[in-house]
């Protein structure tokens, strides 16, 4: 079985929104090799404490880890571009996850209602194929989605694909790492497609180009 863990970037309002674009990304795990992952993460985490100062139960969020704050726990913000392009570098060399992202340009439909459909068949067509990685080889390819827990419910009444194992859940991404994970995987695509001034200036609007080694592909929709 995979894990999928998703997390969005940008927001879903068409009026009065500083966002074009809805981002929603991540990646997936298979369930042999998730506490590797997890092993990683948390010695990455402490590496950062040990290193910059910033704290390793704090959670990774990617618009504040990028964002114009000059100090974030004590850390400044060239400290903090490191962190995350760090943090980046360590998953382009993890060969058994794999990342993706559905690009929405807002228009005057709801962004939900064009992306969570097509996320559930790629998903499912990519668990079928094996494309998730040698682990998914095996007899059963299902998948358990677990996303970022948000007021309006991702999926609702969109219809269950046969390798979706139960129904995705929402859980807090500051209790999740993983999904921390998929959370600055979406903030890097959405400043490549809708790059804010200092995504420019820093070099973040190509950060999710590293992840092309392990990537499923950035799908853009309308």
């Amino acid at each position: 079985m995979h894990f999928i863990y998703l997390d969005e970037s940008g927001d879903l309002g068409l009026i009065n929104s500083p966002t074009s674009h809805y981002i929603l990304a991540g990646f997936s795990i298979h369930h042999g090799d998730w506490l590797a992952f997890s092993d990683m993460l948390r010695a990455f985490r402490e590496e950062v404490q040990t290193r910059y100062g910033y704290p390793a139960d704090k959670e990774l969020h990617a618009a504040e880890l990028l964002g114009g704050a000059k100090s974030l726990c004590g850390v400044g913000r060239h400290e903090r571009l490191l962190i995350a392009r760090q943090l980046i570098y360590r998953l382009s060399h993890c060969g058994f996850i794999k990342v993706f992202a559905w690009i929405v340009r807002k228009s005057s439909v709801n962004p939900l209602v064009v992306v969570a459909p097509c996320v559930m068949r790629d998903l499912d067509r990519w668990a079928r194929d094996g494309a998730f990685g040698v682990a998914s080889s095996c007899e059963h390819k299902g998948y358990f989605v677990i996303h970022d827990r948000t007021s309006t419910p991702l999926f609702k009444g969109v219809p269950r694909p046969l390798s979706l194992i139960g129904h995705p859940v929402g859980q807090c991404s500051r209790e999740v790492e993983m999904i921390q994970v998929a959370d600055l995987i979406a903030y890097a695509v959405k400043q490549k497609y809708s790059p804010n001034g200092y995504a420019r200036s820093s070099g973040v609007v190509t950060l999710c180009d590293k992840l092309k080694p392990i990537t499923l592909g950035w799908l853009e929709m309308l």
